[in-house]
C-alpha cells in the first residue's frame, strides 16, 4: 500500500479519544418519535372565547421541539396563517417550564376583534375546521380547532380557553373540556426490527383540587395503522389517514379523573411495516347518575353501540343517552422522524470534534516530518 510504517505507527498511537471522536454516530436521534395533536374543542365554557391556549409544561422543552403547528406553518392551499380565526398563534419559551402556544384575538377600542361562541356544537363528531366547515367563518360555530406536533411527548400538556367575561381586554384561562393524549414509546435498538413495537396512549383526566373526582365524559376510540409518516395536516375526519367508523378501537366507556375511572389507557403494537398509529377520539358529557362526590356510577365498559352488551358494562343507552359534544381528539405518534434522519450534532459535540480532527491533523504532519 506504500504506507510508511513510522507513519502508520504514530497514526496508531493516537489518542483514543480523538479516534473516538472520527466514529461519532451524527444520526444519534435519528430514533426520536414525534406525538402529533390536532383536535376540534367545543366551548362549553359559557362565555365567549378570544382564544386558545396550548401549554407545554416541561422545562426540556423549548421551540426547537416543536416542528409543527396548525395556523402557523403547513400549507394548506391558501396561507397557512388564514386558516385559524385567530391567526398565526404566537410560540413563548418559558425557561424552568416550558413552552406556550397562543392563539388570540385583539382588543381595541374595547372590543375583540373575533372569538368563539359558546354553546352546544350541531355537528357532533364532524370538523369544524375553517376549511372543513363551510360555517366557520360565520361565527356562529361554538367550536374551534388547533394542533401541534412534537418531539418526543412532554411531560404534561394543557388545554385552556381564554376569555375575558368582564371585556377588560385582559384574557384569563378556563380549562378546555377536550382532554390531552399522552403517547409512551419506545424507539427499538439497533438490529433486526422486532416483531411488534409497543405504544401506549393515554387520555389525560384532569379534576380541581377541590374535587374527589372530576367532570365524567363518554369516549369512542378509533385507531389506524399507517406505513408512513402523517402530518399534522393529516389529521382531519375524512382524510385517509384517520380511522373511520367502521376502525373502532373501544366503544363508549366513562372517563373521568378519581380512582374508578381514571385516565384511560391504550395499548397498541406497531407491526414491523408500520410507520404510524393514528387515533380519533370522540368525547360527550356523561348524564347518568353521580354519586354524592361526583363519581360517575353508570360506568364500566360497555361494548354494544347501543349500550350494555358482551363487555357485562352499561353504554349511552342504559345511562341517559349522550350527553353535549365536548371535541373529537386526533392524536397520532410517528415512530422516526424523518427531519431527524441525518441529526445535527449540538455546537458542544462540533467543537469536541473539530478539535479531535485538528488533533488528528497535527499528528499526522508531526508523523510525515519526522519520516
Amino acid at each position: 500500500m506504500n504506507l510508511n510504517p513510522g507513519l502508520h505507527r504514530k497514526r496508531t498511537a493516537l489518542p483514543a479519544a480523538a479516534l473516538a471522536l472520527l466514529t461519532l454516530p451524527l444520526a444519534a436521534q435519528a430514533q426520536v418519535f414525534g406525538s402529533l395533536s390536532n383536535f376540534d374543542a367545543v366551548n362549553d365554557t359559557g362565555h365567549e372565547a378570544h382564544g386558545f391556549e396550548i401549554e407545554i409544561e416541561d422545562s426540556s422543552y423549548d421551540r426547537s421541539k416543536i416542528y409543527s403547528v396548525f395556523g402557523l406553518d403547513r400549507n394548506f392551499g391558501v396561507p397557512p396563517t388564514s386558516v385559524e380565526r385567530y391567526g398565526a398563534p404566537v410560540i413563548t419559551e418559558i425557561a424552568g417550564f416550558g413552552v406556550r402556544v397562543r392563539y388570540a384575538a385583539s382588543f381595541l377600542n374595547g372590543a375583540w376583534s373575533v372569538g368563539t361562541p359558546t354553546g352546544p356544537y350541531p355537528f357532533a363528531g364532524d370538523s369544524c375546521w375553517p376549511l372543513g366547515n363551510p360555517q366557520y367563518n360565520s361565527g356562529t360555530l361554538s367550536c374551534d380547532h388547533f394542533g401541534i406536533a412534537t418531539y418526543g411527548t412532554p411531560a404534561k400538556v394543557n388545554y385552556n380557553w381564554l376569555i375575558d367575561p368582564g371585556n377588560t381586554g385582559t384574557l384569563s384561562l378556563q380549562q378546555a373540556a377536550i382532554p390531552v393524549v399522552q403517547f409512551a414509546y419506545q424507539a427499538p435498538v439497533p438490529g433486526p426490527m422486532p416483531a411488534v413495537r409497543p405504544v401506549v396512549a393515554e387520555i389525560e383526566a384532569h379534576k380541581a383540587e377541590n374535587e374527589v373526582f372530576g367532570t365524567p365524559f363518554w369516549v369512542k376510540i378509533y385507531s389506524k395503522h399507517v406505513g408512513h409518516n402523517v402530518m399534522v395536516e393529516d389529521l382531519m375526519k375524512g382524510h385517509e389517514d384517520v380511522p373511520g367508523e367502521a376502525e373502532v378501537e373501544a366503544e363508549y366507556e366513562v372517563f373521568q379523573a378519581g380512582e374508578a375511572n381514571g385516565n384511560k389507557l391504550l395499548n397498541l403494537a406497531l407491526n414491523p411495516e408500520d410507520a404510524a398509529v393514528v387515533l380519533r377520539y370522540e368525547f360527550y358529557k356523561y348524564q347518568g347518575v353521580l354519586s354524592a362526590d361526583g363519581e360517575a356510577l353508570c360506568g364500566g365498559k360497555g361494548r354494544g353501540k347501543s349500550g350494555g352488551g358482551g363487555g357485562g358494562g352499561l353504554g349511552p343507552a342504559d345511562c341517559g343517552g349522550l350527553g353535549v359534544y365536548v371535541g373529537a381528539q386526533m392524536a397520532a405518534l410517528n415512530a422516526v422522524q424523518p427531519e431527524l434522519a441525518v441529526a445535527v450534532p449540538e455546537p458542544e459535540t462540533y467543537a469536541l470534534l473539530l478539535a479531535g480532527l485538528g488533533l488528528v491533523g497535527l499528528r499526522v504532519r508531526q508523523a510525515r516530518q519526522e519520516g
